[in-house]
């Protein structure tokens, strides 16, 4: 018998089976092999396969187009405030956290439209 593993339930309250409390009871009538079925495998979902990849990449094209034209449009002396300040890095965090939660509904909204899928992966994973 492995040692090395967690009852589903102990990460999935509403999982079947037991949980290591009662499996290590003396008088429990949990065991592995009890009730075939009870204890269901714990995975960890997978972002998208290559269409979740191919989102990551076109986001990171954005990103390289972004600073493209932003630098070529922009004077040099446009650049030089941005420092690691307090504020800054205040006014980012915050700009993050609501462009964070915005993306997440529209990817919940999207999750069945067919090419849109992968984002809603990519914005959705764990």
């Amino acid at each position: 018998m492995d040692v090395n593993i967690t009852p589903a339930r102990n990460v999935y309250p509403g999982a079947g089976g037991g949980t290591t409390a009662t499996l290590a009871a003396a008088g429990s009538p949990d065991s592995y092999a009890s009730s075939p079925g009870a204890q269901t495998a714990v995975t960890t979902p997978t972002v998208g396969g290559t269409t979740g990849l191919m989102w990551w990449v076109g986001i990171l094209i954005i990103i390289g187009l972004m600073v493209f034209a932003a630098r070529k449009t922009g004077q040099a002396e446009e650049f030089k405030n941005l420092r690691a300040t307090t504020y800054n890095v205040t006014f980012i965090t915050l700009v993050a956290i609501l462009g964070f939660t915005a993306l997440k509904i529209v990817a919940v909204k999207v999750k069945d439209v067919k090419f849109l899928s992968g984002f809603s992966d990519v914005v959705l994973a764990p």
